[in-house]
């Protein structure tokens, strides 16, 4: 789990630090051996799902990349990743 920051951070002309529309959401980068599912985790991208960490917590998460299958044969050694990026940090209400 890492975290990512969204937004920015601005200086006003008398050196005052100012947050603007920050806040923090969690990504995880999961890598692991693909076997024959490549195709299956391929079509994951885009797609809203939950997720449980560790921490036994409950993310919700979009898949945001799937990575490049490494290792020959494929279907035996492939390595790849899925990353997942949480949709809004936990109790946020728009």
């Amino acid at each position: 789990m890492t975290p990512l920051v969204l937004g920015e951070f601005d200086r006003t002309i008398s050196h005052q630090l100012i947050a603007l529309n920050v806040s923090t959401v969690m990504t995880w980068r999961l890598e692991f051996y693909v076997l024959d599912q490549v195709d299956a985790l391929a079509s994951l991208v885009g797609t809203a799902t939950t997720f449980t960490d560790y921490d036994d917590a409950m993310y919700s998460v979009m898949v945001t990349a799937f990575g490049p299958v490494t290792g020959y044969p494929r279907a035996e050694l492939g390595r790849c990743y899925v990353e997942l990026e949480e949709i809004a940090p936990s109790g946020w209400s728009p």
